[in-house]
């Protein structure tokens, strides 16, 4: 199921590669749109919303430390989602819903979703009937 970011409003919003304009436009667009960046543009503990731009690291599949840092985000239970620049500079400049990325540092989102207690019992393998 395709997700997709509607507005900015509260979100906290942090930058990792090159955007289409320098981070510090792209930052005072995300504020005249309700958002708030982040200090630096880092991914912190109160991070909702990482803006991924173009890096040639990424074709070797090197996500870096703040998709990293994302993913541990969503492991522990937080809501933060990952978005392609160009999806991001639709919702900014046209006002139009920015898909959200199904994966996270190069691994399917729900990977990262944390498990119930009672859901990892229940489709647990259990070696004592096998």
């Amino acid at each position: 199921m395709t997700k997709y970011l509607a507005t900015l409003g509260g979100e906290r919003v942090a930058f990792t590669g090159a955007a289409w304009r320098p981070r510090s436009e792209v930052q005072k667009l995300v504020k005249r749109n309700r958002g708030h960046p982040t200090v630096d543009g880092n991914v912190t503990n109160d991070a909702t919303v990482l803006v991924r731009g173009k890096s040639d690291f990424w074709r070797y599949e090197d996500f870096g430390r703040k998709e990293q840092r994302v993913s541990e985000l969503v492991r522990s239970g937080r809501i933060a989602i990952v978005v392609q620049d160009f999806e991001f500079r639709k919702l900014l400049e046209k006002g139009r819903r920015a898909r959200v990325c199904e994966d996270i540092a190069g691994q399917p989102r729900q990977w990262f979703a944390p498990v119930a207690r009672s859901d990892f019992r229940k489709n647990r393998c259990d070696s004592r009937t096998t």
